[in-house]
């Protein structure tokens, strides 16, 4: 099995994977091009107590993720029966339509169940983790943990991007005379307008990928091809002609039947084992109570849900962070920033990303393991959580117009590199187990659960950062709430740390 592979045609493969890059990284994008305004929104536009912005902050970007965690999963398991296109583009429809009703809320009630109902129907990161992992499924080793890398930095570029946008398209709307009324509705006209093009891209380009019974099917096909070469090669002349006959007329039947072009496949992956392993036969529609059950048996797939949930606790925690403490006024020992300076601080995480993934993840995470690169990230977003309270120090050094100063984005720069090395690496490498153990027909119910857990913990995060963070400021004791998002990425180090490396190298027949 160590070197069973199907192989597809390289120009397709990477067709394909890019294609979701694309996909993935321009809806999140979309998303969020909302969320540096939400701040001002609350405060400005509801007028909500300076005290009670950081909660009510948090409420309207929890309640997205929360109701994530409502759907997620039946989602992903809708397509594995149904095929991951037909939820895509449902989901990608919802954001765009949800995009532009939240520029016209009218109060922070509506704003949070105009939120709800968006993330209800939104499965565009579930079922981009499964395509990977459909793409990946025969190759886990080469490519499966450098695709959820390059995920993975699709989505941080993107949250880049779009904070700065954000700033940008804020600032413009001052302008323009019918927003006087809408001023927030600019930036979601930008989002929803990129919704709309990343849905046409999505239904003219994008095709899903064959079905498990279909590439059963060519295996079968491919394994009496292969038979029959080499019976034929001990025959005469006459057999040798006919033979190849045989050979094109099995290969266009291969090619009509099933549109499977330009594979092939390794023959020690052809016994009973490993087509059992990933293609148990199936009589009717795959069942979603089941493939809960299964997935709660396996003790090894519960502590990587539950670590991947706790990992997005912690950067959306983050996150919430780093926008409230970076718009804290000088006089509370904060950084001073204005949404576009903020927009800014987003811009060197991606462009650190960018350089962490293309020359260090790649062969970090061949050198040392998934595990070991999973562990190095989250002792990383320790040490960042540590560090960033420490840019406040830019006014004593620089001055009163430090924000100007060229050395205060080199500090900054430096102070962001630990936690760009653990987003980078923690949860692609999570994602990278969670598909290694799951059957190639139970990827979207896996990955759907496990963005469901997520999404919960994601919704939670900005909640409890927001509230923690105000009564740190309350007592005057900021740096507390860095401690504590970091103590949490210190138990993840721990809870992978005390998992078996063996335990996620394989599928596991109980997720079947």
């Amino acid at each position: 099995m160590k070197n069973s592979q199907i192989i597809l045609n390289k120009k397709t493969f990477w067709w394909k994977a890019i294609q979701i890059f694309i996909i993935a990284g321009v809806d999140f994008f979309a998303e969020t091009l909302t969320t540096p305004m939400v701040a001002h929104m609350v405060k400005k536009k509801f007028h909500v107590k300076s005290s009670m912005v950081g909660t009510a902050s948090g409420a309207i970007v929890g309640a997205y993720t929360f109701s994530q965690f409502l759907s997620t999963f039946y989602l992903g398991h809708l397509s594995d029966n149904f095929g991951r296109k037909i939820v895509m583009t449902i989901s990608l429809t919802a954001s765009m339509i949800g995009m532009v009703l939240f520029g016209f809320a009218w109060s922070l009630a509506a704003s949070i169940i105009i939120k709800l109902c968006d993330g209800l129907l939104n499965a565009t990161s579930p079922m981009s983790k499964a395509i990977m992992s459909d793409l990946t499924m025969f190759s886990l080793n080469k490519y499966r943990t450098v695709f959820f890398g390059f995920l993975e930095f699709s989505l941080i570029f993107a949250r880049s991007i779009g904070a700065l946008t954000t700033s940008f398209a804020f600032d413009e709307s001052a302008g323009i005379s019918w927003l006087k009324n809408y001023p927030y509705m600019l930036p979601c006209l930008f989002g929803a307008l990129f919704e709309f093009i990343t849905l046409i891209f999505m239904i003219i380009v994008y095709r899903d990928l064959p079905k498990p019974e279909e590439i059963k099917k060519a295996t079968e096909n491919t394994s009496l091809l292969e038979k029959s070469k080499n019976e034929n090669l001990k025959s005469n002349d006459e057999n040798e002609n006919q033979k190849s006959n045989d050979e094109n007329e099995i290969e266009n039947e291969n090619e009509n039947e099933n549109g499977i072009e330009n594979q092939k496949l390794n023959m020690e992956f052809l016994n009973d084992e490993n087509q059992n392993l990933f293609f148990p036969k199936r009589k009717r529609k795959l069942s979603l109570v089941p493939g809960l059950k299964a997935i709660w048996k396996s003790s090894v797939l519960k502590v990587v849900i539950f670590m991947c949930g706790l990992t997005h606790f912690g950067n959306s925690s983050t996150n919430v962070a780093w926008v409230l403490f970076s718009s804290m006024k000088k006089s509370e020992n904060g950084l001073d920033f204005s949404p576009k300076e903020i927009g800014f601080i987003y811009v060197v995480l991606g462009l650190e990303s960018l350089i962490f993934l293309f020359f260090i993840y790649k062969p970090l995470t061949r050198k040392i393991g998934i595990k070991k690169t999973f562990l190095f990230g989250s002792l990383s977003l320790v040490v960042g959580n540590l560090v960033f309270p420490l840019s406040s120090f830019i006014y004593k050094w620089f001055g009163d117009e430090a924000q100007k100063s060229p050395y205060t984005w080199i500090l900054i720069s430096l102070i962001m590199i630990p936690s760009t090395c653990g987003f980078v690496t923690m949860l692609p490498n999570l994602f990278t187990m969670a598909g290694n153990i799951s059957a190639y027909d139970r990827q979207g119910l896996v990955m759907g659960t496990l963005d469901s857990i997520s999404s919960l913990a994601q919704g939670l995060g900005p909640i409890f950062g927001g509230a923690v963070f105000s009564l740190a400021v309350v007592i005057g004791f900021t740096y507390l709430y860095f401690i504590i998002v970091a103590l949490l990425y210190l138990l993840c180090f721990i809870a992978i740390y005390r998992v078996k490396e063996v335990d996620y190298q394989k599928p596991n027949l109980g997720i079947n």
